[in-house]
């Protein structure tokens, strides 16, 4: 992801050259097409050559899947699937990559501050059960589909982010809002007549409810990328999120948090006067509906991240962890959303240099500092895809 913006030559199969930019804000569809060879220069000065044979390549922007990264592919998606191979027939591709210059040693310094979204939390268990539990830690917001949540979330002072779906929206029956600044979603991806249609509907009577509007999608970002809302007169606009869509290692998953920063300046490109949230992001896989990860140090680390993220993303509210996890005392990730939620913060400093990295949360009832460790190494006395609170004051 650290190319984007990066100028780059792109070599066509018909040997023509085209010279243009990584894109620097998420591209909806394809930057490079038609592809042979690719050139570009990274940030730390670097020069790199790919050369593809054997197939047709082409380039999309994986930051619409919330990755870090461009992925190179064949064949076009264009060409359609799936494709016939004859009895006998053998298929080779190769890919060559030449590199030049000094390699980096150390990743590029950051110096990046955005105001704190306001945290909302998932729902996994009984909403009876689990608002008043999170309200109790100072946790003000929680995300459900679950439309018998509204009773508990008024009885605690629990404002909820109601997800509904596109096509049960207008039919479905109004409830009171639990509080001013509750939001109902309605669950579309992409925009579209219905989804227009959808909307309008229940602005009249949700609306008249006392519910503010919100338009989502299922899935991923790409979804809203790639069916721009036009004039959707919703309050505010949000899109679903997993760091594991495509890859589910560590390192990819750590990687994929920065991803929110340059979503959300894209999403501002077309979000109109909307406010915009990120989520619900669920760290688990959507094949994989079971991972301890999210609740140990690994959880932790993606939460700070993906918070810092979205906040230079300039988000105005995030859903991210499960309530669950909130009130689980053994759950590294839940303790970081426990002080989160206790802080009362409301800006995020996010730094980087010389080998150390650190995200603060300040203007709150307390300041947080945290240095997190994102390698595959240990430094800093931290081990691996680590962190640690330093102050606390």
């Amino acid at each position: 992801m650290e190319v984007a913006g990066c100028p780059a030559t792109a070599v066509h199969t018909d040997g023509t050259t085209e010279d243009k930019p990584f894109p620097t804000h998420v591209s909806p569809h394809q930057p490079f097409v038609d592809l042979r060879e690719i050139h570009y220069r990274g940030r730390h000065g670097h020069r790199v050559e790919v050369a593809f044979d054997g197939e047709v390549f082409e380039m999309e922007d994986q930051r619409n899947w919330s990755d870090a990264s461009f992925k190179t592919y064949c064949r076009p998606l264009g060409s359609g699937r799936p494709y016939t191979l004859a009895k006998g027939q053998r298929l080779r591709h190769a890919v060559k990559v030449r590199c030049a210059g000094d390699p980096a040693m150390e990743r590029m310094p950051l110096g990046l501050f955005g105001k704190l979204p306001r945290l909302s939390v998932l729902l996994d268990g009984l909403p009876d059960q689990q608002i008043p539990a999170i309200a109790a830690l100072g946790q003000k917001r929680a995300a459900t589909s679950d439309p018998k949540a509204v009773a508990a979330a008024k009885r605690s002072g629990v404002s909820l982010d109601l997800l509904v779906p596109l096509a049960g929206a207008s039919a479905a029956p109004v409830i009171e809002a639990p509080t001013t600044d509750s939001i109902l979603w309605v669950v579309s991806d992409g925009w579209s007549p219905a989804a227009e249609q959808a909307l309008a509907a229940v602005r009249k009577t949700w609306g008249a409810a006392g519910w503010q509007l919100g338009l989502t999608t299922s899935q991923n970002f790409t979804e809203l990328n790639r069916a721009r809302p036009v004039d959707s007169k919703a309050d505010w606009i949000g899109f679903a999120a997993s760091p594991q869509i495509h890859a589910f290692d560590d390192w990819s998953i750590v990687e994929n948090a920065a991803t929110f920063a340059p979503i959300g300046e894209t999403a501002r490109m077309f979000a109109g006067g909307a406010r915009l949230c990120a989520g619900p992001i669920r760290f688990e896989s959507p094949y994989r509906p079971q991972d301890p990860r999210a609740a140990a140090s690994l959880g932790g680390l993606y939460t700070l991240l993906a918070l810092a993220a979205t906040a230079v993303g300039r988000f105005d509210a995030v859903i991210l962890g499960k309530a669950s996890l909130l009130t689980d005392a053994a759950s590294q990730a839940g303790e970081v959303l426990r002080t989160v939620a206790a802080s009362g913060a409301t800006q995020v400093e996010w730094r980087r240099a010389e080998g150390s990295e650190t995200i603060a949360l300040k203007g709150g009832r307390a300041s947080l500092l945290w240095r997190v460790n994102p390698e595959p190494r240990s430094q800093q006395g931290i081990g691996k895809f680590g962190y640690r609170m330093e102050a606390l004051r």
